[in-house]
């Protein structure tokens, strides 16, 4: 590496909002090879029986490999047997007939992968990312380079309409070229018209702004969902280059017409290997005209590093990008014969089916039935494959099997291959692998510092441009070796600052669509102060700002940066008068008279980031940096400085003034930055960053009928502004009696002494959450007044960096690799319902204020992560329940589910992993899944299972609209923003609405209007990221005809506030339904509980909504049967804290027969006992159920032969023999309800249902039965007895139910209740009847 010149150099990057996310992804494995659970059951008994040992010799006898470090995935070693393992689908085959395997079944993810880079940046595919489509199909990208290939999907033009009207280029792509309204210009400057023969244009343009193609993939490697930044945007293909060159008269012909043509912005991925004056790079001369005429330049760095000053794109006008890495790097393997695998890169498409041939090392000794390990940096077109020494760092395409691998590496195998008599070894197909650290700046990309203007830093960022799968030219080679690779692919990966510079030049395009009136400048300015901050990841300046600038850019996070740096065309006459241009150049360059006047110094061009070239080494320095900022954000804001220094610097810096008031949008204010210091390290730049950040201290602001103020002070501060003028006191906020958050209080476990608690044992009941993790320093989840974990407690507190457990939050698990930390929200959430301690005043901005709770404040929690933001893994799932039941918790509540088809028990990880915790005594609460109202949507189908639906409470969150004649509509959302009562007009979609309300049909908001009026397609309120109200069909109707028939009609959107007087409960329509198809006589779910518009914990690192929404919030409100599932857990947890000794089963029934009877709400199948099961749960009444329907694993067992699962499965799942006898009916499991799918409709039947209750109240009871009839139902029901003497507590007693009928509805379930009663108990079983699956019209 070259060292810097013996000079020095200050640097100053402003990052004023900053921003940190990643992203996980997965994909498939290589040679066609998945992720398998396999599942051998319970743990043998005996002591000298090792798991991991036998896991190991079934993959080794299976695979007929010696190494499987790269097979197994999991092993589920503690609580039952199993593991989780990489096997082809013949292997699955061979796995599933080995003796002791009950079942091998496919790891199921909830959601599939994409390609990487755009996901690793924040900006997901299709909903997961706000935008802003009408604008962004107006987005026009010029790309100058090679040309396109206009026949790719990636520029297919399905869907578009006519190009923009503001378009004025023509289609002159040369014979059989066509453009379409997708891709709307071709021009050539080559000869050779404007089709890519080479595939780096098609690359960098599907890169931009490339439609989502699914499925694209070089020969199955990184397939995934290839797209640009803007898929809906239009591509202007600008031919400069041909295969050989890409001239500068080409180049500054395709920057004139590109201008004239209309492009909103230019993409250019070509580059010198040195940096030209401006005035001599043609890049710069026509990127300077295109900023002149409103359109950002974006370009490549090059890439010549690590070598400094190698950077060749320098002009402040430009935003110059450089070259980093994703979290997926592209792995291929080597395998040798010895059981050592070497991890190489490459992108090696080739399969040698894991046949191992002979290593070779000297190349006279090459065949074509031997692997060359080669000195050399290509492959051989003799061998089988080779594998060489790794010397660029980053996988590139070979036309033969080969692997790079490291030089350690490279070593060891060359070692081997000498000392070994007849070493063998084999190549696999390339894998793609998602643990990289990223991002880290490409050893490739060009290094600066700048040579033409030294007071200016370049690169301005850095973005993803290693191993970049997109779009290409079925006529190009995917690799450098064009004559012997004759492969013609569609899609190929390429890596350099080409790939790079796309990536922002979409980034760039997305911040226009949501703000088209920003300048380049403006634009520039976003992207860079909102860069996530990148630390060293070397030595030497090769790792410094030289590299990566102000750091990696961040989509999101740059659509509001707060305050922005702006610069326009004098302000850059201005720099370059600085730079000694005389005004006769300026004049010509500029077209306008140039007056330079003064010393104006280049380092104050009012750029986001800071540099100085000191004229003197080991000496003092003092140097000023003036800089003005512009407010974009938040109209009344404080910002304050914070100066963090880098790199061991020893800088002294200091802002002036400190901290910016600003009272408006778009006002400005200027700031000096001073830095000074002596003896810095003339090899080193010295640096620091700027970072200037919102103060959230002012809380209320009071000016409609009164005037005032609320803010966060101190004591000192309190009295000063006590003694201001114009203030009449100044004092405490205090809080007055406010509402309890709703759920628990409507359940009827009211808050603090209002009911009854055994604290003691609370304290020591211990729930596991199986979800996306926790926040451990949320309120709801301290360790205030707790004493140390119980002594059961056998777990860890294993959350990941940062993380700390307490006496509240006992442990922490993770199995995402990300830390059990909650990035998203949902299992803090889910946490705080079920167990969260009472933290008064929460609220979301206010709304639902009141005291947050949990069932069992008293309890301690146990965080098991398996999913990150996009996916839940089934074998996490089931690490988690293998880890949980032996870590000692004494409840697992897993609000997760497949939204698919139930699966069969032993292929089902929630129904694997409950089963064995029953056996353990530990109940399982889970979530009956989201895909309602339609029938048979119900996912968690076991017996051994608490299932549970979601319904209402009676309160619900209204947003009023109030018309200006004088008509209120109630809606529905959580709109936490105050419009003070303003009316706007309102105008239908359609029409212009900025600066108006729009009434939409549409179920999202503007980031345009005022507010937005839509259609309540939910029933249920969400939360928006701007104002919003939901209305029902008739009153959406009725506004849109009062809009239409109306001149001038205004009206206003007011905040949300919380309504108690609801009709509940009544199932959600989301709620998961039933029948149960996997076991059809088993009604499921089996209860419903609160899950809609609950207000609980949240992390502050999610998202409130699914849209763009930067704020970060404490308490939220989410609905789905996620909350509804920890609801149950509390109270089952609440009922063991009085009754300790009671079984999974005991604490289930007592729910289930004790649920408030539920009548339909609705028509059709979707409202009844296949919504709802036993009813809805009363904590209360559950502590003193009377009789319980006891089950055992036994009886389970019984059941599971029922299903016709045989005697040797059963053995292998349950540890020990078992003996299926007789014709055993699943519908006589002694479960609290009773339920039965019968053959034949239109016909007579008669069925019976056999049960025992066992007596867990007064002594010595009668118990009369009672038969209810529901849903209009004709049946017959019989009871025998019908009347139950009991003597003593825990006694049993047996009884039949008959019910017969004929001509029962084929389309709706026939039910009644069977209530058994002695004058205190009421003892409660829905008793269900039905034909068909019911049918899907509901």
């Amino acid at each position: 590496m070259e060292k810097l010149p013996a000079n020095s150099f200050c640097l100053l990057s402003c990052v004023l909002v900053l921003f940190l996310s990643s992203v996980s992804a997965v994909t498939d494995d290589p040679q066609d090879k998945q992720v398998y659970i396999v599942y051998m059951g319970s743990l043998p008994s005996g002591k000298e029986y090792t798991p991991m040992s036998h896991h190991v010799s079934i993959l080794q006898e299976i695979t007929g490999e010696s190494s499987i470090e790269d097979r197994l995935v999991r092993s589920y070693k503690r609580s039952f047997n199993g593991f989780a393992a990489r096997l082809s689908q013949p292997e699955r085959e061979r796995m599933a007939e080995m003796e002791g395997v009950v079942s091998v079944f496919r790891s199921k993810k909830l959601q599939l992968q994409t390609t990487a880079s755009w996901d690793f940046m924040g900006l997901k595919e299709g909903n997961k990312t706000k935008r802003n489509p009408a604008v962004e199909s107006d987005t026009i990208i010029g790309v100058l380079d090679i040309g396109i290939w206009p026949e790719s999907e990636s520029f297919s033009d399905k869907g578009f309409g006519p190009p923009p009207k503001k378009w004025k280029g023509v289609c002159s792509g040369g014979k059989n070229f066509t453009c379409n309204n997708k891709l709307i210009g071709a021009r050539d400057y080559t000869g050779e018209g404007t089709r890519d023969l080479d595939g780096h244009g098609s690359h960098t343009s599907s890169i931009a702004a490339g439609n989502a193609v699914a499925g694209a993939s070089f020969f199955g490697i990184g397939n995934g969902t290839a797209r640009g930044g803007v898929p809906a945007a239009r591509i202007a293909a600008y031919k400069v280059c041909n295969s050989t060159d890409c001239t500068d008269d080409a180049i500054l012909s395709a920057f004139d017409d590109a201008i004239a043509d209309g492009v909103d912005l230019i993409s250019i991925s070509i580059g010198g290997e040195e940096a030209l004056s401006y005035e001599e790079d043609t890049t710069a001369i026509g990127a300077f005209h295109a900023m002149a005429k409103g359109i950002l330049t974006v370009n490549s760095a090059g890439n010549s590093g690590p070598s400094p000053t190698t950077v060749s794109s320098v002009a402040p006008w430009i935003l110059t990008v450089a070259a980093s890495t994703t979290n997926r790097e592209f792995l291929t393997k080597v395998v040798i014969q010895n059981g050592k695998t070497l991890s190489g890169r490459s992108v090696n498409a080739f399969d040698l089916q894991g046949k191992n041939y002979p290593l070779v090392f000297a190349i006279r000794q090459v065949k074509g039935n031997n692997i060359f390990v080669s000195r050399y940096s290509f492959g051989s077109d003799v061998a089988v494959a080779t594998i060489i020494n790794d010397r660029t760092n980053f996988a590139t395409i070979s036309p033969h099997p080969l692997s790079a691998i490291s030089p350690d590496d490279f070593d060891f195998l060359v070692s081997y291959v000498n000392s070994t008599k007849s070493p063998q070894g084999t190549v696999l197909k390339t894998e793609a692998v998602f643990y990289q650290k990223a991002p880290k700046v490409a050893s490739f990309s060009s290094r600066g510092p700048n040579t033409i203007a030294v007071d200016l830093l370049k690169p301005d960022i850095t973005a993803p441009g290693v191993e970049i799968l997109a779009a290409f030219s079925p006529l190009g080679s995917p690799s450098e070796d064009k004559e012997r690779d004759q492969r013609h692919v569609k899609y190929s990966v390429l890596s350099g600052t080409s790939m790079s510079c796309p990536h922002v030049t979409g980034v760039a395009a997305y911040i226009k669509t949501f703000h088209p009136d920003w300048s380049p400048a403006v634009i520039q300015s976003a992207i860079m102060t909102t860069a996530w901050s990148m630390n060293a990841s070397d030595t030497g300046v090769a790792s410094t700002e030289f590299a990566y600038g102000a750091g990696h850019v961040d989509p999101i996070a740059a659509l509001n940066p707060g305050l922005v740096y702006e610069l326009d065309k004098a302000d850059h006459i201005t720099f370059l008068c600085g730079l000694n241009y005389t005004s006769k150049t300026l004049k010509l360059i500029t077209g306008e008279a140039v007056t330079c006047t003064g010393n104006t110094l280049p380092r104050n061009l009012n750029y986001p980031s800071m540099s100085a070239k000191l004229s003197k080494t080991n000496s003092s320095f003092t140097i000023s940096f003036n800089r003005t900022v512009t407010n974009v954000g938040t109209p009344t804001s404080t910002y304050k400085s914070q100066v963090v220094l880098n790199h061991g610097t020893k800088l002294s810096v200091k802002v002036s003034p400190d901290v910016l008031f600003m009272k408006s949008v778009n006002e400005k204010q200027s700031f000096t930055v001073t830095v000074s210091g002596d003896n810095i390290d003339p090899n080193l730049p010295s640096s620091a960053s700027l970072i200037c950040s919102i103060d959230g201290r002012l809380v209320r602001s009071y000016k409609r009928s009164f005037n005032g103020f609320a803010a966060r002070l101190s004591e000192p501060e309190r009295e000063k502004i006590a003694e201001m003028e114009g203030v009449v006191s100044v004092f405490r906020s205090k809080k007055l009696q406010i509402q309890t958050t709703a759920s628990w209080d409507f359940m009827g476990l009211k808050e603090g002494k209002n009911t009854k608690r055994n604290l003691a044992v609370e304290s020591d009941t211990i729930i596991g959450l199986i979800d996306t993790g926790i926040w451990p320093e949320s309120e709801s989840f301290s360790d205030k007044g707790f004493g140390p974990p119980p002594k059961k407690w056998k777990g860890v507190c294993s959350g990941g960096k940062n993380f700390t457990c307490n006496n509240k939050l006992i442990g922490a698990r993770d199995y995402t690799r990300e830390g059990t930390r909650d990035l998203d929200g949902h299992g803090s959430h889910t946490s705080s319902i079920a167990a969260g301690n009472a933290v008064a005043g929460a609220s979301f901005f206010g709304i639902g204020n009141g005291t947050a709770r949990g069932g069992v404040p008293a309890a301690r929690i146990a965080a098991y992560k398996v999913c990150t933001s996009t996916e839940c893994g089934s074998e996490a799932v089931l690490s988690a329940f293998d880890d949980a039941i032996a870590d000692g918790v004494d409840f697992i509540s897993i609000s997760i589910g497949g939204g698919g088809a139930p699966r069969r028990y032993e292929e089902d990880t929630t129904a694997i992993g409950a089963f064995h915790a029953m056996a353990k005594g530990i109940l399982t609460v889970n979530s009956a899944g989201n895909s309602g109202p339609k029938p048979t949507s119900v996912g968690s189908v076991a017996p051994w299972i608490l299932t549970v639906g979601a319904s209402t409470t009676n309160r619900e969150f209204l947003t009023k609209v109030v018309i200006q004649n004088g008509k209120t509509l109630s809606g529905r959302s959580v709109n936490a923003f105050d419009l003070q009562g303003k009316n706007y007009p309102l105008v239908f979609q359609g029409s212009e609405a900025k600066g108006k309300i729009l009434v939409s049909v549409y179920s999202f908001s503007s980031d345009v209007a005022v507010a937005t009026i839509t259609k309540d397609y939910k029933n249920y309120a969400t939360i928006s990221s701007r104002p919003l109200s939901a209305l029902s069909p008739d009153d959406f109707d009725f506004l849109v005809s009062y809009v239409n028939s109306t001149k001038s009609t205004q009206g206003t959107v007011l905040k949300t506030e919380a309504d108690f007087n609801q009709k509940a409960p009544k199932v959600a329509s989301f709620s998961s339904r039933g029948p149960n198809t996997i076991a059809v006589d088993l009604l499921k779910p089996d209860i419903t509980a609160p899950g809609v518009e609950i207000l609980a914990a949240y992390s502050p690192l999610g998202s409130p909504t699914e849209d763009i929404d930067q704020r970060h919030v404490k308490y939220s409100v989410l609905s789905g049967t996620s909350m509804s599932c920890p609801h149950v857990t509390g109270v089952a947890a609440y009922i063991k804290t009085f009754h300790p000794d009671w079984s999974p089963a005991v604490i289930q029934s007592a729910i289930m027969t004790t649920a408030w009877s539920m009548n339909a709400s609705d028509t059709g199948v979707a409202s009844t006992e296949f919504a709802y099961g036993a009813g809805h749960v009363d904590p209360i009444a559950a502590l003193n159920p009377g009789l319980v329907y006891e089950l055992d694993k036994a009886d389970h067992i019984t059941f599971l032969c029922g299903l016709n699962y045989t005697s040797k499965t059963l053995k292998l799942i349950t540890g020990e023999a078992v003996t299926c006898t007789g014709n055993t009916l699943p519908r006589n499991l002694n479960y609290p309800s009773m339920s039965a799918k019968l053959s034949k409709t239109n016909s007579s039947f008669t069925i019976s249902f056999n049960r025992t209750v066992t007596n867990v109240g007064t002594p010595t009871s009668t118990y009369k039965s009672q038969v209810v009839l529901n849903h209009g139902t004709k049946l017959s029901v019989k009871v025998s007895p019908d009347v139950l003497f009991m003597k003593s507590v825990n006694e049993k007693q047996s009884f039949t139910v008959t019910v017969s009928g004929d001509n029962i509805d084929p389309n709706l379930p026939s039910s009644a209740s069977l209530i058994w009663s002695d004058g205190t108990h009421n003892v409660r079983s829905p008793i269900v009847v039905y034909t068909d699956v019911p049918n899907d019209s509901i």
